[in-house]
């Protein structure tokens, strides 16, 4: 199976109402397990010496992509 891309994950997600200008301490759980859920679609990995869970990370990460809409 093919993954998905970081960019189309960053579309979906945006679709489904996770604004990443946003603090992600103010997004509900369920945006949360979208950001997870998208993160292992995508393969996304976080460091063992990341300072925050998956979820964080994978949120900052799309945060900085700029290549994307």
């Amino acid at each position: 199976m093919k993954k998905r891309s970081h960019c189309a994950a960053k579309e979906w997600l945006k679709a489904h109402g996770i604004n990443f200008d946003q603090d992600f301490h103010a997004l509900p759980s369920s945006k949360v397990s979208l950001i997870v859920d998208e993160a292992k679609a995508t393969g996304y990995r976080k460091s063992k010496s990341a300072p925050g869970s998956r979820a964080r990370m994978y949120f900052q990460y799309l945060s900085r992509k700029k290549g994307c809409r």
